[in-house]
């Protein structure tokens, strides 16, 4: 899915949260690495989508899930 299917989604499922997975991985296109979490991000930002982001292997407590959300990709070299 493109982001902007997975924002799609998840307005149509009406998550309450949603995270992408699947992306920012392995740079296997032809597109930046972190593209998708930039796209995805942005989009989310100027709807109702509650987006959750965190590292990579990182636990996501269900108790506090947003607390878990950071644009982390923008600080990797």
């Amino acid at each position: 899915m493109s982001p902007e299917q997975t924002i799609q989604a998840a307005d149509d499922l009406r998550a309450v949260h949603f995270f992408p997975v699947h992306n920012s991985k392995f740079c296997i296109t032809n597109h930046d690495w972190d593209a998708p979490l930039r796209t995805i991000t942005s989009i989310a930002g100027k709807t109702q989508s509650r987006i959750l982001t965190p590292v990579i292997g990182q636990v996501v407590s269900l108790e506090n899930p947003e607390a878990e959300s950071m644009e982390w990709w923008t600080k990797v070299t």
